[in-house]
């Protein structure tokens, strides 16, 4: 049986500099690692004033757009904006949570104002002040002693009406 010589950890480096491709990228990618890798975390907020469903769509500030409600599902992997966002005494660097901090947000359905359940309802895509839209909240109660959560759970959804101001949520673009 034939003996192989054992790895010189040393040789193996300076092989790796131009000699070895396998030993090249993994050289380089010990440097990305060294240098950190950095992210942009995604933006999200509930505007401070209130608009009308046909209004919703000009609500968010330049850089962002009114979310989808699967845009901003998972808040873990988003940063709320507390410059741009609606706030509450304790809610620190995160978003309100309060039955009353409800906001539009898109559905991804039909444009149609004949819808009368949350998710589907969008106020004919958020262009009419007729029927009903699709607003969101964060729960505020987190012991619902029996109650059914609801599909979306930890969003609350509602349906109102297009006439009624409410606050949208904003993502970044």
């Amino acid at each position: 049986m034939e003996r192989l010589p054992a790895a010189d950890t040393g040789k193996a480096s300076a092989q790796g500099r131009g000699g070895n491709p396998t030993l090249d990228a993994i050289q380089a990618l010990q440097n990305q690692i060294s240098e950190g890798v950095s992210c942009n975390v995604r933006s999200y907020y509930l505007t401070q004033n209130l608009f009308t469903g046909a209004n919703a769509l000009t609500a968010c500030e330049p850089g962002f757009h009114m979310a989808s409600l699967w845009e901003i599902f998972d808040t873990s992997n988003l940063q709320y904006d507390t410059t741009r966002g609606y706030t509450r005494a304790d809610s620190g660097n995160g978003p309100p949570q309060n039955d009353d901090d409800l906001g539009w947000v898109r559905t991804g359905n039909i444009a149609g104002s004949g819808f009368t359940r949350p998710g589907l309802a969008n106020c004919s895509a958020w262009t009419s002040p007729d029927g009903f839209g699709s607003a969101v909240a964060l729960v505020d109660v987190w012991q619902r002693g029996g109650v059914v959560a609801s599909a979306i759970d930890p969003w609350d959804p509602r349906l109102e009406n297009c006439a009624v101001p409410q606050r949208v949520w904003c993502v970044a673009d």
